[in-house]
């Protein structure tokens, strides 16, 4: 099966939904960034992330940090994905 659907199926990730409050008020669902990356680790087991503090202020406690996702089982010899960023420009032509 693509992309180890069988690894997945006994998944679900509705049952790890919780509320958060919008900025509006509301109540709406949100998937934790620890059971998003859980479950790309079930369908590509051979996932790596790499991350990187790009700068720390600790005055006003910002961190930034650069992470890559690798779809292979060395990051060494695979080349990162371009980003998908709202407002990130690629180059044509």
């Amino acid at each position: 099966m693509a992309n180890n659907e069988s690894a997945t199926r006994g998944y679900n990730p509705r049952d790890h939904l919780v509320k958060i409050k919008a900025k509006d008020g509301s109540m709406k669902d949100y998937y934790p960034a620890s059971w998003r990356l859980y479950e790309l680790n079930l369908r590509y087991p051979n996932t790596n992330l790499s991350s990187e503090v790009v700068h720390m202020d600790m005055e006003r406690d910002f961190v930034p940090v650069k992470c890559r996702l690798y779809l292979g089982a060395d990051y060494t010899l695979k080349k990162p994905r371009p980003s998908n960023k709202v407002g990130s420009q690629r180059r044509t032509g």
